[in-house]
């Protein structure tokens, strides 16, 4: 089961099919942002994941509530 932000999008694109460049079309943000998100470069804002969940038919906050659990185990892991 897909645990991270970037899991949950490359899962889509294998079971869909689909190329970063259609996703990014379809989610209408640029494709260089959607390549930064995937290879960790780059964390996805709140409009960005938010067009990417309507594109992936994902439910609203979907995307930035993995993100948060992310952000908190990282967080947690650091300080123990």
């Amino acid at each position: 089961m897909p645990t991270t932000v970037v899991d949950i999008i490359q899962e889509w694109l294998f079971r869909e099919d689909r190329q970063q460049v259609q996703l990014a079309r379809r989610a209408k943000i640029a494709p260089a942002t959607l390549s930064r998100i995937l290879a960790g470069k780059q964390v996805g804002g709140h409009k960005a994941l938010r067009r990417l969940e309507l594109a992936m038919g994902l439910p609203p906050g979907h995307l930035e509530a993995v993100q948060a659990q992310q952000k908190l185990q990282m967080n947690n892991g650091a300080g123990g």
